[in-house]
């Protein structure tokens, strides 16, 4: 594709194509590199001719059909960008994860509109069930079960113990079950448990993994709702004493509060205010837009299994922790929303430590194999019927909800293929492309 260089760009920047996307290099590089460093410096019509150029040059470059798909999308032509990524689609045989990642937002933005109902209701009667909840409320001073799994955190594990010993709540119960820590973890639990009362036990033992030790204190309670708590982290001091008030005693089976985070004194101080906020605000963005339950869609509004407070039949009933080694906390939290509706206190009562050995990178969650069984089971689960809270994502009559959030949130690459390409087909077949 030859252009005069001292003609208009074709990238309707008003410029000689010498002075614009003629320009970019004396020696230029192949198109579809020029076409992406154009894409990433935000100079979108740039791109956009450098990528229509070098499909010319070669029609079957996928990766710049695909960027192109991108670039349409960022500019809001819907249509344009799902006829292109779903080419791009058909070409890798829905194969390439970040294609069908693509696919999902265009998709999801496409068929909004065919959800908005459904939001409308699923959100007024959440907030029906969530003013008869704390309405509600009964007298009493149940067990509750302090599970506290530590593994390799002396330096952090008295700070929680004694978390535990400083709550206003009277009648609690602390499992301390060491999972094979090679610290002086073991010491520091005895040194501060010294001569505690009968309502402690601690338990040392070679190492099983997270979901196995706290399935086990989960097995060795005895009060009726367990509370967990990580080694690194630790208890507002009327944490336990809220969340039997506003949990418990208003009848919700399970709830969560929003999370206050510190950082390690190891790391740096630099932003700490900011990561003060950070858990919290990202709690923030997500809960109230739906149902609770609903908003660990987009990822783990609880923050930490730490944050959990479950009725310990509900716990039974769901066969508690999986074993999975990134997720389980997430996706408990999925399949516990599906029996009941958890109950959010809007206090931070729950402190999460910040620190590089409890930081899990987000590409290794997105590309786990766990978040992909995950969300496949959730699909199963509201076609299958198997939930009992309306007010879940696995709702049969939320799955067209279910479908849209997922999407919206970046989930297009666990969606089953068959689900997706379907949708992708309902919305090519709703608004046809024409060229």
């Amino acid at each position: 594709m030859t252009i005069s260089r001292n003609a208009l760009c074709p990238c309707n920047s008003r410029k000689k194509y010498r002075d614009c996307c003629g320009a970019l290099s004396e020696w230029p590089a192949p198109l579809r590199f020029q076409a992406l460093e154009a894409h990433k410096a935000d100079k979108l019509d740039q791109a956009e001719f450098l990528y229509r150029a070098a499909l010319a040059a070669d029609p079957k470059d996928v990766d710049v059909l695909h960027m192109l798909g991108v670039l349409l999308f960022q500019k809001l032509r819907l249509i344009e960008a799902l006829e292109r990524l779903w080419t791009a689609a058909e070409k890798t045989a829905w194969r390439d994860p970040d294609i069908r990642h693509n696919i999902g937002l265009v998709v999801a933005r496409l068929l909004a509109h065919k959800v908005y109902s459904a939001r409308v209701r699923l959100l007024e009667s959440f907030r029906s069930w969530d003013a008869k909840v704390e309405a509600a409320g009964t007298v009493g001073t149940p067990l509750v079960s302090v599970i506290l799994p530590t593994y390799n955190h002396a330096r952090h594990v008295g700070q929680a113990i004694a978390s535990v010993f400083a709550q206003t709540y009277p009648n609690i119960e602390l499992i301390v079950i060491d999972d094979g820590s090679q610290d002086d973890t073991v010491a520091r639990v005895r040194a501060t448990l010294g001569s505690s009362a009968s309502s402690v036990r601690f338990i040392a033992r070679e190492n099983r993994g997270a979901p196995a030790t706290l399935n086990e204190g989960a097995a060795l309670a005895r009060g009726s709702h367990l509370a967990f708590l990580n080694s690194d982290d630790f208890f507002a001091p009327d944490r336990i004493e809220t969340m039997v008030a506003e949990v418990a005693a208003t009848g919700a089976l399970w709830g969560f509060s929003l999370v206050a985070t510190t950082l390690d004194r190891t790391e740096s101080s630099r932003g700490a205010g900011d990561a003060q906020q950070l858990h919290q605000n990202k709690q923030l963005a997500q809960l109230g837009r739906l149902s609770n339950s609903f908003a660990f869609l987009s990822y783990n509004v609880a923050v930490s299994s730490g944050n959990l407070f479950v009725e310990r039949l509900l716990f039974e009933r769901l066969g508690g922790f999986r074993n999975m080694r990134f997720n389980h906390d997430w996706d408990f939290c999925l399949r516990t929303g599906a029996l009941a509706e958890p109950k959010l206190v809007r206090k931070a009562l729950y402190t999460y430590r910040l620190h590089g050995a409890n930081t899990i990178d987000a590409q290794r969650l997105s590309k786990s194999d766990e978040l992909e069984r995950i969300i496949a089971e959730l699909f199963a689960e509201c076609r299958h019927g198997s939930c009992s809270n309306p007010l879940a994502p696995q709702w049969p009559d939320n799955r067209a909800l279910l479908v849209n959030e997922a999407l919206q949130n970046g989930m297009g690459r666990f969606v089953p293929v068959e689900i997706l390409r379907s949708l992708a087909e309902q919305a090519r077949a709703e608004y046809p492309f024409h060229k």
